[in-house]
């Protein structure tokens, strides 16, 4: 007895369903790449297919304010004038963000020069030391 086995090539089957797929998706939705058949997809993809977006202006900040701190003993001055630590303060919390401030110690005490990085520090502004 002898036995035949069968030996078929296997069939590569072509991906019929999937391309069908795709070809419906860009007849529907591909407006935007003037393929589609609903009106207005240019407005979602624009009319070259690439999604638009609105420029902003940029946005111009004010120039900085540059202040000299000046540490003297117990005594702050802020460009040549005397200032209080509560004017002090209030000067250091509303300046913006861009605004400089360079600090000169001038034989100042410990205490009064670190109280003054300090309030610096508090509300995140950087300086720089002069001589």
């Amino acid at each position: 007895m002898s036995y035949k086995v069968r030996q078929d090539k296997k069939r590569r089957r072509f991906p019929w369903r999937f391309l069908l797929v795709l070809i419906l998706l860009l007849a529907i939705f591909g407006g935007g790449m003037k393929l589609g058949v609903i009106p207005g997809g240019q407005h979602l993809f624009g009319s070259d297919g690439i999604i638009m977006q609105e420029a902003e202006p940029p946005q111009q900040l004010p120039d900085p304010i540059d202040y000299l701190i000046v540490v003297s003993g117990n005594e702050v001055l802020v460009d040549g004038q005397p200032i209080e630590w509560n004017d002090l303060e209030a000067m250091i919390e509303q300046a913006e963000t861009h605004d400089r401030f360079s600090l000169q110690d001038d034989q100042a005490i410990k205490e009064t020069y670190e109280r003054v990085t300090g309030l610096l520090r508090k509300h995140n502004h950087d300086y720089t030391e002069t001589e």
